[in-house]
């Protein structure tokens, strides 16, 4: 079929759609349709109507150390009336949420009271006088509540972080916040010291940061339910220094020779405090009142102290001397 042709088919097809429409039985059943449903317009908006709705209720001014008997009710059901034009106006808005403001409530006798008609008054405020409420579910709820002992404990961690291989902490893990607020009856809260959070799984590569969920005891509230936790991890590598032996508590008259007099100290440092530590930062102590205790009584073994946290592994080359012992005379 070419193009003309298909143009006439259309063509063709169109007068026949036209004609029918242009039929006395057509036009007559579009009459009495659009009269019927004019009709039914004009009964429906003169016509008392009745709309349902359930609308979430959301709760402010509840102090965290309260703790209440029974749940609030989430959801208010309600039921109102009024002519059919009226009902058809209010906008869907107007029923999206019922704020409860129970600030007060709490400075009362240990009971909490709501009347939920009162409540409703706040959106049936916003609607026509003539808008009546034929049903509110609830209608009325109350219940008890007792007053929670707070205290704050610090976070620590459940388990050790793993690190992948040839990687090390060049700092300390830290936990933000460090401590958290927990709220309970006072039995329940004077036999917790610290609150662990959730195992800290895989292994790092990298330093990162990442949000830990506190594991909560039974029969306590935390004003925090999780904190971030970041892991230090960066690649270590292999440094070697060579550090003097040093002497402590040796008497006055006698000197004490060691072979060595020096000790090469090797170990694991992060790239990033390779060159902060040195021989400076190491200690190296050969301790005269260790000598009493020494098996063999031509060596001792020697102490090692250090000031960093940076550094992992230290092996020292040797760990005991020998030496001699000469009056200073």
């Amino acid at each position: 079929m070419n193009f003309k042709r298909f143009l006439a088919y259309i063509k063709r097809q169109g007068n026949k759609v036209a004609t029918f429409l242009k039929s006395r039985d057509v036009v007559t059943f579009l009459f009495f349709f659009l009269l019927a449903f004019f009709m039914w317009y004009m009964y429906s908006i003169g016509t008392q109507r009745e709309i349902s709705r359930k609308i979430p209720i959301k709760y402010v001014g509840i102090p965290d150390d309260v703790q209440l008997d029974n749940p609030l009710p989430q959801k208010l059901g309600f039921v109102i009336k009024d002519e059919g034009k009226t009902i058809w106006s209010y906008k869907k808005s107007l029923f999206d949420t019922l704020t409860v403001d129970l600030s007060e409530t709490f400075s009362q006798n240990k009971v909490v009271e709501l009347k939920f008609e009162e409540q409703f008054n706040k959106i049936l405020s916003q609607l026509s006088p003539t808008t009546k409420v034929v049903e509110l579910t609830p209608n009325y709820f109350t219940t008890k509540y007792i007053r929670l002992y707070s205290k704050s404990v610090p976070v620590v961690l459940s388990n050790a972080v793993k690190l992948a291989p040839q990687h090390v902490m060049y700092d300390t893990i830290s936990i933000q916040p460090k401590r958290v607020t927990i709220l309970g009856t006072s039995e329940a809260i004077d036999s917790i010291a610290y609150l662990y959070i959730e195992p800290i799984l895989g292994e790092f590569d990298k330093t990162k940061t990442i949000v830990a969920n506190i594991i909560k005891p039974d029969g306590i509230e935390l004003n925090r339910t999780s904190v971030n936790v970041t892991i230090p991890a960066e690649m270590c590598t292999e440094k070697e220094v060579v550090v003097p032996i040093s002497f402590e508590n040796v008497p006055e008259n006698i000197n004490i020779k060691t072979f060595p007099s020096e000790v090469k100290i090797r170990f694991s440092v992060s790239l990033s405090h390779y060159n902060s530590v040195t021989e400076e930062t190491f200690k190296v102590i050969f301790n005269y009142d260790d000598l009493k205790l020494q098996n063999n009584p031509n060596t001792n073994t020697l102490q090692l102290d250090y000031t960093s946290g940076y550094i992992f592994n230290i092996r020292l080359n040797p760990s005991e001397v020998e030496y001699v012992i000469e009056n200073a005379n």
